[in-house]
């Protein structure tokens, strides 16, 4: 599992996140052509928006990683069998393979879109009334630890990592009242290859 994890996190590379123009020109909706439910709608129109496609790659990790039954089932595995992965081990990993150490250079505007995702994934959960405790207290030690590395940041990123901040800083305020919504990535129905 913990093989699986690190693989799934390959993904979320920034590197891995960029899309070639070769690929790209693939996957929009032409601009005079009817629509196409194999075409991404992108958030900018006719142009691919290299944005929708690492919220689409973040969309597919995280659906996979943040859910409450799969969460809850590593927390009953590692009950009984300590060396098996737990919700809070999945958790941090996501957190900390997503949010850079302090003076790293792996942050792009893309990394942004993907923390950006983790954030609201992980407030969501952490808000859900009918997620059971001990994973919504995993979602909530996840938020506080990405509002922990985003003090005092000093990555290209400050304005974004600030709205970030801020938008953790409701949250922590007023839970119910600040549950982000997540935005689709515009991916076409079905599985994703």
């Amino acid at each position: 599992q913990r093989e699986a994890l690190r693989l799934a996190l390959q993904a979320l590379k920034p590197e891995e996140l960029e899309i070639s123009p070769a690929v790209w020109h693939s996957l929009v909706q032409y601009e005079n052509q009817g629509p196409n439910p194999e075409a991404y709608r992108s958030s900018a129109g006719y142009v691919f928006s290299p944005y929708d496609g690492a919220r689409s790659i973040a969309e597919t990790i995280f659906d996979g990683l943040i859910d409450v039954q799969r969460l809850e089932r590593l927390n009953s595995i590692h009950h009984f069998e300590a060396s098996a992965p737990s919700a809070g081990e999945i958790i941090s990993a996501l957190v900390q393979n997503t949010f850079p150490a302090a003076g790293s250079t792996k942050n792009s505007e893309l990394s942004g879109v993907v923390q950006n995702e983790l954030a609201d994934r992980l407030m969501i959960l952490a808000a859900d009334d009918n997620a059971p405790p001990e994973v919504s207290a995993d979602a909530w030690t996840g938020v506080e630890q990405i509002h922990a590395k985003l003090q005092g940041t000093t990555t290209a990123r400050t304005a974004e990592n600030a709205a970030l901040k801020r938008k953790i800083e409701m949250f922590l305020r007023d839970p119910k009242r600040n549950v982000p919504k997540v935005k689709p990535s515009g991916a076409p129905a079905g599985p994703p290859i």
